[in-house]
């Protein structure tokens, strides 16, 4: 067997095993926030309550809506319920936050866009 051999199993192998790691992914959907999104094998999603009271104020004050993050399952903190907390306190953590504008039509730096149906927001 020769080393182009042996990499084209390995490449192969890697190939394979990422296929089945994308198959097993889930798709995590938040009725109430109206949004879903496909969560990759080894990954889970933390929730935000969206009708905390802290959390409404904070979305009138500033515009915008906190709505969930995503994180590795292994970077995450299982809570007393059983779900899962993202923290982002490590150095090099990963991780992405879902949010979402609100009144963009009243945002001054999008007006024009949004005149021009450049973009379109949803309410």
């Amino acid at each position: 067997m020769s080393i182009t051999a042996v990499i084209t199993i390995v490449d192969e192998q890697q190939q394979q095993q990422q296929q089945q790691q994308e198959d097993m992914a889930t798709t995590f959907q938040s009725t109430p926030d109206g949004f879903h999104v496909q969560v990759p094998y080894g990954w889970v999603v933390e929730d935000n309550n969206s009708t905390d009271p802290l959390q409404q104020q904070f979305t009138r004050q500033y515009g915008v809506e906190y709505l969930a993050v995503m994180c590795p399952q292994h970077e995450a903190l299982l809570t007393m319920s059983g779900l899962y907390s993202c923290t982002f306190e490590s150095p090099g953590a990963e991780g992405v936050e879902f949010t979402r504008f609100v009144d963009l039509n009243t945002r001054p730096e999008l007006a024009v866009l949004a005149r021009e149906k450049q973009i379109y927001y949803y309410v």
